[in-house]
């Protein structure tokens, strides 16, 4: 939470002090009265929507951080430039453009920093031990590589005899330092299993089964672990208005925003289209969306023309054109959906729709499959920024656990939280 609070207080600190110099020592003016402060108001919110969407101050996925902060610092600076240029007015003086750059460089590379030392005494101090089967341990050490959402240290089992005397158990624990244990349902069938962790929690230690640790620990809730009237939560869309009436209002002004951005984008796209990807610039094809009713979803075309929804789209799909590749890595091929978030077939936020045909193989191999369509489909969605892309039945299967995690937890600060994701990957261009 400090790390994240750091860098824009910090960012706004540094640009309001460059504005204050330049007007008490360059521009002679008052500064706090003049528009010039609005404006490095809106720079700073500017800043530090970069530096976010940069992967600061998380920058566990960024390869090079001086240079992306770099990038991002400077990224503000040259958007104000073209954009006073192209007014022929100084919104903001040279001094500020050209100085804030390095500084939000320096901000940025201290909030990283800051936040890698946190992460790290986090991930050091919270140590958990399964106790499970083999095939429990081994997924969670699968999951754990993958993505977590708590930062932790999986504790190698204890040997068996261990677990058959208590005192042994606790005193191993403390060796090891053990803030949690997690237990699955087959753990917990006798009583002295019972007794154990009932001690060990009056000691300090947090117990946790194996659903609420994945929904604390992992962002998602495992589908193994579930039973029919376990999924008969709440569900905002369906059972709350004000959120239902809150988030349509959203869908509808960003949808609006996006198709002004969808018509300033075709013509760069029917170029590249000319040259790269022959045929035409739309495609059209059925999804499922809420209740299971279909819709057609528009996209750009980004695969040879005549391709068919037979198979998953893979790495390297050969159906894909080369501007097509592009399209799909900048998604902007996904720029036309913004028209059926407009209509009401999507929302900006939720599960990822699928062709039906998929569906129904879908609903035949994995339980509960149909449930993720109690609500809208989604541009973007909690599976889509915690899991690659999926390709097969299987990542369908994982993808669908990230699914029933927003459903459960589904509101406004989560669906702000996605598309903060979102742009993250966007940015990266980590699409397929």
């Amino acid at each position: 939470m400090f790390t994240r609070l750091f860098l824009p207080a910090s960012t706004f600190v540094v640009l309001l002090a460059i504005g204050k110099i330049h007007a008490e020592f360059i521009g002679d003016y008052d500064f706090s009265r003049s528009t010039r402060f609005l404006w490095v108001l809106v720079f700073a919110f500017l800043s530090i929507c970069a530096g976010y969407a940069f992967g600061f101050p998380d920058t566990s996925s960024v390869k090079l951080p001086i240079q992306g902060a770099a990038v991002a610092a400077v990224i503000p600076s040259l958007a104000f430039a073209l954009f006073q240029t192209a007014a022929g007015s100084f919104l903001l003086p040279r001094f500020f453009l050209v100085t804030s750059a390095p500084v939000v460089t320096a901000v940025f590379l201290v909030a990283s920093r800051i936040g890698r030392g946190v992460a790290h005494s986090s991930f050091l101090g919270e140590r958990v031990l399964l106790l499970a089967e083999k095939n429990e341990f081994s997924q969670v050490e699968k999951d754990l590589s993958r993505h977590v959402e708590v930062p932790f240290v999986l504790v190698p089992p204890f040997e068996s005899e261990n677990e058959q005397n208590p005192e042994e158990f606790a005193r191993r624990c403390e060796a090891e330092k053990v803030t949690t244990i997690v237990f699955s349902s087959s753990y917990v069938e006798s009583e002295f299993s019972k007794m154990l962790l009932q001690r060990l929690h009056s000691e300090g230690v947090r117990i946790r089964d194996i659903s609420h640790f994945y929904d604390e620990y992992f962002g998602k809730v495992p589908i193994r672990e579930l039973e029919f009237t376990s999924l008969l939560f709440d569900v905002r869309e369906v059972h709350q208005r004000l959120y239902s009436r809150l988030s349509r209002l959203l869908d509808i002004s960003v949808s609006f925003i996006g198709c002004l951005l969808l018509i300033a984008v075709i013509p760069l796209v029917f170029i590249g289209n000319f040259f790269g990807n022959r045929g035409p610039l739309f495609f059209s094809q059925p999804r499922v969306g809420k209740g299971l009713k279909n819709f057609d979803i528009l996209k750009f075309r980004s695969m040879v023309v005549g391709t068919g929804a037979s198979s998953w789209t893979t790495d390297d799909d050969p159906r894909i054109t080369t501007f097509g590749r592009w399209l799909r890595k900048s998604h902007l091929d996904e720029v036309p959906q913004f028209w059926n978030i407009l209509r009401g077939d999507l929302s900006i936020v939720g599960p990822r729709p699928e062709q039906p045909h998929y569906v129904e193989q879908l609903n035949e191999q994995i339980p509960f499959y149909r449930m993720r369509h109690i609500v809208r489909p989604g541009l973007t969605g909690w599976a889509q920024v915690n899991y690659p892309y999926g390709s097969n039945a299987t990542d369908a299967y994982e993808k669908l656990q990230y699914e029933f995690w927003y459903l459960r937890h589904q509101g406004l600060g989560l669906d702000m939280k996605i598309l903060a994701r979102t742009l993250r990957h966007v940015i990266g261009f980590r699409g397929r």
